[in-house]
């Protein structure tokens, strides 16, 4: 009887042991898959600060290559302006040539006038003189 109870005591003690076994395998089997669950997580903890580092740093480019493109605008924006001013001075100087031309031209043509009527005055004077000569000549006759 002893015998029996002991084989039982065993046997239950077996049974124990391969439940416990069981129960190790499976918290082995769990604690792998969280640790496999763990390394998945840190390697897309990493991938997304792997990409947001990437995406800042494109940020930071595109930002860096529009505030370049913005200074090119002010640039030739400021060379337009610079140019426009020579031209205006540019064309100020030639009015200013022209109004001069256009004043000497007026002085030309005054003066060509006055000695035009000096001559003509002249040209009447001795047409009128040859009048009296040649009345005076005709009342001599």
């Amino acid at each position: 009887a002893m015998l029996e109870a002991a084989q039982t005591s065993l046997s239950e003690a077996r049974g124990e042991v391969e439940q416990k076994q069981a129960a190790l395998e499976e918290a082995e089997a769990t604690i792998s898959t969280l640790r496999a669950e763990k390394e998945e997580l840190e390697a897309s903890v990493e991938q997304a600060k792997a990409s947001a580092q990437g995406g800042e740093e494109e940020l930071r480019a595109m930002l860096e290559a529009a505030q370049a493109s913005v200074a090119e605008k002010q640039a030739a924006i400021e060379e337009v302006k610079q140019k426009a001013k020579s031209a205006i001075g540019s064309l100020r100087a030639e009015k200013q040539e022209l109004e001069a031309s256009v004043a000497q031209a007026k002085a030309s043509a005054e003066a060509e006038q006055a000695e035009l009527r000096g001559l003509v005055e002249a040209a009447q004077s001795g047409v009128a003189e040859k009048q009296a000569a040649l009345e005076e000549a005709e009342a001599t006759i």
